[in-house]
């Protein structure tokens, strides 16, 4: 019995506490980098430490589809996304993006963010019908 409830746990991953020491331990194949800190980097330059990006080619298209976009990306696309609305009147009485305190900006760009996923969603799809 006791063996069975180890396995789960094994197969059901580290979780509380246990988790939060894993992302937060540095060493490991990142090096020095813990975790989360490699993911964050990763996120924002496609490699867990900046000082190794000039050993790292980028990605080819293929490779980006089905992937988060880039922040730049997120961000010219809430840029047009909010033109065009205030364009249209959608919302006028909101201050422009630009102008938007961090919270109101992290929301609309995980909005804008959604839209783009679910874009390529629908693209990778189409690729894969032909």
């Amino acid at each position: 019995m006791l063996a069975q409830v180890r396995r789960r746990r094994l197969l059901r991953g580290p979780s509380g506490r246990r988790r939060q020491r894993l992302l937060a331990a540095g060493g490991g194949p990142n090096g020095a980098l813990s975790l989360a800190e490699a993911r964050r980097n990763f996120e924002a330059c496609d490699v867990c430490d900046p000082a190794m990006a000039k050993n790292v080619r980028a990605p080819s298209r293929e490779e980006r589809i089905g992937r988060r976009p880039y922040l730049e990306e997120i961000e010219a696309a809430a840029i047009a996304l909010d033109a065009e609305g205030r364009f249209h009147g959608w919302w006028p009485l909101s201050p422009p993006y630009r102008d938007l305190d961090a919270i109101g900006k992290e929301e609309f760009d995980a909005l804008v963010e959604r839209v783009l996923m679910a874009a390529a969603r629908v693209r990778r799809t189409r690729r894969m019908a032909k």
